[in-house]
């Protein structure tokens, strides 16, 4: 069974210890409100930003969120009419004991308000469907460029099905990019609590 995550079962917080500047274009997982963090963090009001998934309900979850969300209300709303009208996923929430202590401490730095404040806010954003192992983001290197890839590279399900070394060559094709941050979870931490890799080359 599928799931969609419109929540976050990773700090936030923990991407405000990275490079103090501005970004003309933010790269995120649908996941959550991480795209949204990010931009308001890292954003100015020109930024662009990528939201990326490799699956597409993930991806139309977020889109209605940019469509429809007014207000608080709306999250759940939309939440509720994925889950009727895709019985076959499953949503994970705040609810989710494992990770409700991560998920109270995000909300914290980052409210459902501020999440739809900082929606409304954004003028550019681009919804992409890519594999990011398999595939790569087209970056502008001629600009500022934040790329966040969470744990896409240490997934458990994504170590069962691609070799090491070619999960390996992917990232490093990805250290190359110019004026580009790169964070993520690194293979070799996978139960850290400070799980980030930092690649910067500005």
């Amino acid at each position: 069974m599928s799931v969609i995550y419109t929540a976050n079962t990773e700090r936030l917080a923990g991407y405000e210890k990275f490079l103090k500047c501005k970004y003309d274009n933010i790269y995120a997982p649908a996941s959550g409100s991480l795209s949204e963090y990010l931009w308001h963090k890292f954003g100015h009001k020109d930024s662009k930003l990528i939201i990326y998934d490799y699956y597409v309900p993930s991806l139309n979850w977020k889109k209605l969120l940019y469509d429809s969300a007014a207000e608080i209300g709306d999250i759940n709303k939309i939440r509720d009419y994925i889950a009727e009208t895709n019985p076959n996923l499953v949503l994970y929430n705040t609810n989710i004991d494992a990770y409700s202590a991560i998920t109270k401490e995000n909300l914290n730095n980052f409210s459902e308000q501020q999440w739809i404040d900082t929606i409304k806010k954004i003028d550019n954003v681009e919804f992409i469907q890519i594999d990011v192992i398999k595939d790569m983001l087209q970056v502008d290197e001629t600009e500022k460029n934040f790329i966040a890839f969470s744990n896409i590279f240490s997934y458990n399900l994504t170590l069962q099905k691609i070799p090491l070394e070619e999960i390996n060559n992917s990232l490093l094709r990805y250290y190359k990019l110019k004026n580009t941050l790169i964070t993520g979870k690194r293979l070799d931490d996978h139960d850290q609590e400070e799980y980030r890799f930092v690649n910067i080359n500005l």
